[in-house]
């Protein structure tokens, strides 16, 4: 079988996948981390009302053009107040945050003031500078409007978009539902971390199934772990079978290969699933698992734990996307340069663990790669601030060569 690009790959994961049916009207307290299921416009306006930016004085802005001026001062404008209609030639006393009294098209802060008492002992001001009509205040509506334009449908929802809802007096959003996510290893060799292995038998340790719960923890997401799956096709078959009874992503890792104890393409054709094993021109994460089981789509990983984890973030983060009803598209990465020639044989793509180098100047970031390469080698990953893509047309890459960077915090910004 012909290696597959990666692109290709990329496209045949979104092939499969559609946002999933399904809404609910969550509070705002309730909304963070999920994804909004319609256009929300603002239902009232931002500002609520007229009021003050600053403290100081309100007036109309043509008895205080031609300062320094005195005017009587005896009313007063408190946040949470509504204050009394402001008579021409005169002045209130305003704090920031609270509404513009009727009359009243200016105001003038306090340190351009001074309160003085006129001869007859009424409080008056001292307007020191001239007030401009519109000046120091901000008016009903002039950042959002009712019916106006606020949030759009896709959107993860995050701190910003709760500040905007709430000043534009809605309460709840439409969210769509959580994708529902199974999770499995298969392996008779794997042991959950921290489990005694049997006396003279060699175990592994089962690293991507803790990999893809810290994946999956996010608020849009409902996942459920089923386990280290044995090299039995019974077995596999039925959690198979539980998980795209309920699932709408089953992600399995290892299994998938032509030996005679992997068993995850056959337990698929038993339950007439559809399955393609993908050579995917890349390293790591060679071999991906593509398909269907019922409703479910089926996403196969390496076992390897590197290879796991680039197949998870890049392949299962863009389907994640695609079913939460977020914006989909290959991970695009940024400019970079590495630091250092990396050797490679050409007509693969190369995922590497980097960090990124102290600035020197304007231009790209530079890419120190991290460690040996091997699809099961983690540790370089503790030290890494993501994956340089190195393309696979390069028939080498030199100090310099230009490259794609992932950041971790754009790959796991899945929400």
């Amino acid at each position: 079988m012909a290696p597959v690009p990666v692109d290709t790959a990329f496209e045949a994961a979104l092939a499969l996948a559609s946002p999933v049916e399904g809404t609910e009207r969550v509070a705002l307290p309730a909304a963070p981390g999920r994804i909004l299921a319609t256009d929300s416009p603002a239902a009232g306006p931002y500002p609520a009302f007229d009021h003050a930016a600053v403290d100081g004085y309100a007036l109309r802005a043509a008895d205080g053009a031609e300062a320094p001026v005195v005017l009587p001062c005896t009313d007063l404008s408190l946040p949470g107040s509504r204050p009394a209609p402001l008579a021409p030639g005169r002045a209130a006393r305003i704090f920031t945050g609270a509404p513009i009294p009727d009359g009243a098209d200016s105001v003038v802060m306090q340190e351009a003031c001074a309160a003085v008492t006129l001869p007859d002992g009424t409080p008056a001001v001292r307007i020191g500078t001239a007030a401009a009509a519109g000046g120091n205040l901000r008016r009903a509506g002039e950042d959002m409007r009712p019916g106006e334009a606020l949030l759009t449908a896709g959107s993860l929802l995050d701190a910003r978009h709760l500040a905007a809802a709430a000043a534009a007096d809605i309460g709840a959003l439409e969210v769509r539902r959580r994708v529902r996510v199974a999770y499995l290893s298969c392996g008779n060799e794997l042991l959950p971390p921290g489990a005694p292995a049997a006396a003279g038998i060699p175990a592994a340790r089962d690293s991507n199934r803790p990999m893809l719960a810290a994946l999956l923890a996010r608020p849009w997401i409902e996942a459920r772990d089923l386990g280290i799956q044995p090299d039995q096709p019974e077995r596999l078959q039925a959690a198979l079978a539980e998980a795209a009874g309920w699932a709408d992503l089953v992600v399995t890792s290892g299994g998938m290969s032509v030996g005679e104890t992997d068993h995850l393409p056959e337990a698929v054709a038993r339950l007439e699933g559809e399955w393609a094993a993908l050579q995917v021109a890349m390293k790591p994460g060679k071999p991906l698992g593509l398909g269907r089981l019922g409703a479910a789509v089926l996403l196969g990983l390496p076992g390897n734990p590197y290879a796991a984890f680039v197949g998870a973030v890049l392949f299962g983060g863009l389907v994640l996307r695609r079913l939460s009803g977020q914006p989909a598209v290959r991970p695009p990465g940024r400019r970079a340069l590495l630091a250092e020639a990396v050797s490679r044989r050409p007509g693969r793509t190369d995922f590497l663990p980097v960090a990124l180098v102290p600035a020197q100047g304007e231009g790209p970031p530079r890419l120190q790669v991290l460690g040996p390469g091997g699809s099961a080698r983690l540790a370089p990953l503790l030290a890494a601030d993501g994956l340089a893509e190195v393309a696979g047309d390069l028939a080498a890459a030199p100090a310099g060569t230009p490259v794609r960077f992932h950041s971790f915090a754009e790959l796991f910004g899945t929400g």
